[in-house]
């Protein structure tokens, strides 16, 4: 059975269940790049069904190779994965980025002051941790009994630049992608356009403007993208922090889910 938490009065508690529901692997890519996962597998898994698989993209601050600090943080988000067990069973795989590299190579480009005038993304060399995320998610989709129409990929600050990154290298592979408070080049939205996007991003957000956010979506709109933008009054870098955290969460899952990859 799925146990919620009331996250600020419980959060030692979620922590501990978060660890105990999921099991650590770790992938090696084809390279030696090593990414450390933890994984989650509905309890009554049947290898006659077909499971969605969601990879999820954790925030700069838990970079490392404990294979538990990822589940520490973006409480929220990982809660919103158990959660939405209640209404569909699915897979859904943390991966842990190593220290001193990021999961997109733009953001690498930028980081840590993010300049008011953006690098071009088709300059940036591919990132090889984004490579070994893509070999992460194929490697799950052919261990488990996956829906290879249903693979999604979700993550906030640079989680969500890494949403960012795999859907522009990888742009027929996942359904749909849920990014938060992040940025990208206004210019891939010809290339993400091909994958429907559910955008977050606090207006007040200090450590990554919600300008580039606003950027995006109206390079989106433009191309014709099918995307939702819900911007959080009020609310700064950890937007999801709020009483309505959870439901912003829910929400974007709710969108995500009812896509399917198609052709």
């Amino acid at each position: 059975m799925i146990k919620l938490f009331k996250m600020y009065e419980e959060i030692e508690e979620a922590r501990a269940y978060f660890l105990e529901a999921t099991k650590p692997f770790v992938y090696t890519a084809e390279d030696g790049t090593v990414l450390p996962y933890r994984l989650f597998v509905p309890e009554h898994y049947d290898a006659h069904k077909k499971y969605p698989l969601v990879i999820l993209l954790h925030g700069a601050g838990m970079r490392g190779n404990d294979n538990r600090l990822q589940l520490y943080h973006d409480q929220r988000e990982n809660q919103m994965l158990f959660a939405y067990q209640h209404y569909e069973n699915f897979i859904f795989a943390v991966p842990q980025c190593p220290e001193g590299v990021m999961w997109s190579s733009f953001m690498e480009e930028i980081w840590p002051v993010v300049p008011e005038v953006l690098p071009a993304h088709k300059n940036c060399p591919e990132n090889r941790i984004a490579k070994a995320v893509y070999g992460l998610t194929m490697a799950l989709a052919d261990q488990f009994s996956v829906d290879k129409d249903r693979l999604y990929v979700t993550g906030t600050s640079m989680g969500g630049a890494g949403v960012y990154e795999m859907l522009y290298r990888y742009p027929d592979v996942y359904a749909a992608g849920l990014a938060g408070c992040a940025v990208s080049d206004p210019e891939d939205a010809a290339i993400l356009r091909q994958t429907p996007l559910y955008i977050l991003h606090g207006d007040m957000d200090e450590a990554i403007s919600v300008n580039y956010s606003r950027q995006l979506t109206a390079a989106l709109g433009e191309v014709g993208a099918e995307f939702v933008y819900v911007e959080c009054p009020g609310m700064g870098h950890d937007f999801a922090n709020g009483e309505d955290g959870e439901a912003l969460f829910g929400d974007g899952m709710r969108w995500i889910f009812r896509h399917r990859r198609m052709g």
